[in-house]
């Protein structure tokens, strides 16, 4: 598995009081994708977490990725939110 994280910075979105960190995770089968984010999903609600999100994609060879939900919006393809 491949981890991936990295500032925006000013090339990213920004919103009032976020930093800005892009989230990625590379998983070979889309049931693991799908666990995982619904793992933090669940976390993240469990903190009072309203604004960050993360969705299962496809991913760059044949995969699957779980991103944050900004990099979903951003790469402008379908997305799928696990509860």
């Amino acid at each position: 598995m491949l981890y991936y994280y990295y500032q925006a910075g000013d090339k990213g979105r920004r919103l009032e009081g976020v930093n800005m960190t892009t989230y990625m995770k590379q998983f070979n089968d889309e049931n693991d994708a799908i666990q995982h984010a619904t793992l933090k999903n669940r976390v993240r609600r469990a903190a009072g977490n309203l604004r960050e999100w993360f969705a299962v994609v496809d991913g760059p060879s044949n995969d699957f990725a779980v991103v944050d939900g900004v990099t979903a919006i951003d790469l402008g393809m379908g997305y799928f939110i696990p509860d």
